[in-house]
């Protein structure tokens, strides 16, 4: 199975299981509602000298970051920076923390394509 670069698809909302030691998980997303319809496992290219614990340290990381104020994100997503209230002419602000665009599992796989052939020095 590790050899098979085919998709295997999923029932909705439901992320993709955890890849085996030296692969990583590569994810189509349903175009309207984002959410995982295939994944594969790819094993990975090279090893970026980083190991597991320090990955998911920065997946952990990436993923409760506070956005910034000027977060404008494009591809058809929305985000409305100002909520009203059941109270008129009263709204909110919503400050965002971290990112629903992505799971662990695919912030994992972005972070080690990003890790993918970096630099010793």
């Amino acid at each position: 199975m590790l050899e098979n670069r085919d998709w295997i698809s999923l029932p909705g909302f439901v992320d993709p299981p955890e890849p085996p030691e030296g692969f990583c998980t590569e994810v189509k997303r349903d175009a309207m509602f984002g959410f995982v319809t295939h994944y594969r496992h790819l094993p990975l290219q090279k090893e970026s000298g980083m190991n597991k614990a320090q990955i998911t340290h920065m997946v952990n990381r990436f993923l409760a970051w506070k956005l910034p104020d000027d977060f404008n994100p494009d591809g058809g997503i929305a985000f409305d920076k100002w909520a009203r209230t059941a109270t008129p002419g009263f709204v909110v602000q919503r400050e965002p923390v971290g990112t629903n665009l992505l799971s662990a599992v695919q912030a994992e796989a972005m972070i080690r394509h990003m890790l993918e052939g970096l630099p010793a020095q």
